[in-house]
């Protein structure tokens, strides 16, 4: 599983952790030299149950439609002709904007967390924003600075979704270094094709990037079916991929799974590492595991934050 990709760009969020595209070329060429790279064909069998995945079968996947997956990660895929799934939020694409997701990161690589947490402490005060409660951090854990993880898991989980653009929108009015174009961030239309031509499989990720175990359901339904609606117009093909954002066990619920399901979708994945095994292809196509690309050789992280 990767997301930022990139090498030398002041293309935001720039400080932000990514894989350098140095530690990519090696991490490729490590996975080709030591692992079964599973070609698209080897793994719709594998989900068909057709076939059990070898036990050192890899498959690459990309998430959140990002504008380095076309210039940093489709070459390198090329010149080694190896086949990955991008799962592509549809916002940016269908609507031109920014999902929550990046203008956080933005804000976080350009600015203190100490300072963006007091801003944002006065904003939610100021409105007088009722936060949820008892909802569990997704970034416990996590190398990150506290006053940087309190900041996101405000954002993404404790201020009602209906709120969280208009706090943002006065969070980057204080701090307008974080203002970014959506064309800057993320993959256009002709990207997406040129990604899809190339042989890469395009899987959706929602329309917004939300905690979907934090919506309703009818919300969680538009969210799911809307992407893959507007993917497939698109790409001029039907899309069977799904990845839930964030993919922790908390960000989806057995009700997510089946709207995933009722939507048609046949194979999902989430972010909970682990093995996708033959008993996971077999019994839950629709909630595989994944591991992170920073828990792989040359894998470490890139970053530098205020």
């Amino acid at each position: 599983m990767y997301h930022y990709v990139r090498g030398e760009t002041p293309r935001p969020p720039s400080g932000y952790y990514h894989l350098d595209i140095g530690d990519f070329r090696a991490q490729l060429d490590y996975l080709r030299d030591e692992f079964t790279m599973l070609s698209e064909a080897t793994f719709r069998r594998c989900l068909r149950g057709e076939q059990s995945p070898p036990t050192d079968g890899i498959v690459l996947t990309f998430d959140d439609g990002l504008a380095d997956h076309h210039e940093w990660v489709l070459p390198e895929l090329r010149e080694r002709g190896l086949w990955g799934v991008f799962f592509v939020p549809t916002a940016p694409l269908v609507y031109g904007r920014r999902l929550p997701v990046q203008r956080i990161h933005s804000l976080v690589s350009e600015y203190p967390g100490p300072e963006l947490l007091d801003a944002l402490d006065e904003i939610l005060e100021a409105a007088d924003i009722d936060l949820l409660g008892d909802v569990r951090s997704m970034y416990e854990g996590r190398d990150t600075a506290d006053s940087v993880r309190q900041f996101k898991h405000l954002l993404n989980r404790a201020v009602p979704d209906h709120s969280v653009s208009g706090v943002l929108d006065r969070l980057e009015g204080q701090f307008p270094a974080a203002q970014t174009d959506v064309s800057e961030l993320y993959l256009s239309a002709s990207q997406l094709r040129d990604l899809s031509e190339a042989g890469m499989t395009i899987g959706a990720h929602t329309v917004t990037h939300p905690v979907l175990s934090d919506l309703p359901t009818a919300a969680q339904r538009w969210e799911i079916r809307a992407s893959r609606r507007q993917l497939s117009a698109l790409l001029g093909e039907p899309v069977d991929l799904f990845a839930y954002p964030y993919g922790g066990a908390e960000s989806y619920t057995d009700r997510t799974v089946e709207l995933v399901s009722d939507a048609g979708f046949t194979g999902a994945f989430t972010t909970v590492d682990g093995d996708a095994d033959a008993t996971e292809f077999r019994e839950t196509p629709l909630t595989l595991s994944r591991r992170d690309c920073a828990n792989v050789e040359h894998g470490d992280a890139t970053f530098s934050l205020p």
